[in-house]
């Protein structure tokens, strides 16, 4: 709409500059002069109109640019947000698998403890049978030395 009004006030502006230099132009000089006009003011209608088409063309390659930057940006927070569930997944299987092997690992040492402590208590049972066993000899061997030396001492009496 405004091109045309535009186009329009040059086309009547042209004409009057026209109409006023030359009174005494022929008929056909006049139609040339008009004709070229009409070409000019048709090319800068072309114009125009080419230069409205880039405009358009540029604003939708703007909306375009926005809309596609727009669902990048989705696609990344999309993207970073499985990211990191995967993240926390992976790291909770870790830890749970840490802490299974953790667990074997004070087990077989609990049971690697529990029998060293009753090796333990089978030596110091074995050991105390031995002694006690060895102190019972001696007892014996005590009792009999005794009993010899008693029977001698009464046997000396005797004999007094």
């Amino acid at each position: 709409m405004k091109l045309t009004s535009i186009v329009v006030l040059i086309f009547m502006s042209t004409l009057g500059v026209y109409a006023q230099q030359s009174p005494m132009s022929s008929k056909a000089d006049m139609e040339s002069r008009m004709e070229l006009q009409e070409y000019k003011v048709d090319a800068k209608l072309k114009e125009l109109d080419l230069k409205e088409d880039n405009l358009e063309l540029s604003k939708q390659n703007v909306a375009d640019i926005i809309n596609f930057h727009k669902e990048g940006v989705e696609d990344f927070h999309r993207t970073l947000n499985y990211l990191l569930v995967l993240t926390g997944i992976v790291i909770t299987i870790v830890t749970a698998i840490g802490g299974y092997f953790l667990e074997r690992y004070n087990k077989r040492k609990s049971l690697e403890l529990k029998k060293d402590i009753d090796a333990l208590r089978m030596s110091m049972q074995q050991s105390v049978e031995a002694i006690s066993e060895e102190a019972n000899r001696e007892l014996e061997l005590i009792r009999a030395e005794a009993k010899r030396q008693m029977e001698q001492f009464e046997a000396r009496i005797k004999q007094l």
